[in-house]
């Protein structure tokens, strides 16, 4: 079994000495533990939701390590204890398995995969590659610029607009007339406000109105 984790490189190795000193989801301060994930993007997505920096500002030593973890006893959760650090702590005293895997709270359908260093089986466990990483910085973009980043839509996605006492709502539709797919903007006010901005964004698309 494969499992990756993302780190500076300082903490690149199996010692869990990261975890030891600061604690984590499923440990407390003291207890080491290596934390990784069943696949490299969830790996990387754990890390990010934690990351309160912008991406010129990151340090530039994170790493990617790919770990092999086969032939070890697995323990499986399969719901959310309510503690997850008492839940944790209890199986790192316990030493019921070398390996805990868990539900990522980001996407539960996915699994962090927890190694125990201190476990006697633990040994089996050893780095397969570690490489350099650099985060995209899309993953930084507010949603406007994500919008902005993309080509305007063809021609063939009309701007229409829906009209009631004083509000409008601006959407692209398809000119076949089925369902809307992204509601792009919605103004409630005067119609004289709605016409505007459907004018604005008409001129963009290069087209005009009537």
């Amino acid at each position: 079994m494969l499992v990756w984790r993302l780190c500076r490189e300082p903490y690149a190795d199996l010692r869990g000495e990261g975890a030891r000193l600061y604690g984590g989801r499923w440990n407390s301060p003291g207890h080491p533990l290596i934390y990784t994930a069943s696949t490299a993007a969830l790996a990387v997505l754990e890390i990010r939701v934690h990351l309160d920096l912008p991406p010129e500002l990151l340090p530039d030593d994170y790493v990617l390590v790919t770990i092999e973890a086969s032939d070890l006893e697995i323990e499986d959760v399969t719901f959310m204890p309510a503690d997850q650090r008492v839940f944790g702590d209890t199986w790192i005293r316990e030493q019921r398995t070398p390996v805990l895997r868990v539900p990522s709270v980001i996407v539960p359908e996915n699994k962090n995969v927890l190694v125990n260093p201190s476990h006697p089986a633990a040994v089996g466990v050893h780095i397969v590659e570690t490489r350099r990483f650099e985060f995209d910085r899309r993953l930084w973009l507010p949603l406007r610029d994500r919008w902005a980043s993309r080509s305007v839509p063809s021609p063939e996605w009309p701007i229409k607009t829906d009209r009631g006492r004083g509000s409008g709502l601006v959407i692209f539709c398809r000119q076949d007339g089925t369902p809307p797919s992204h509601v792009i903007a919605q103004m409630v006010g005067r119609a004289k406000i709605v016409q505007d901005v459907v004018a604005g964004l008409a001129h963009q698309l290069g087209r005009h109105t009537p």
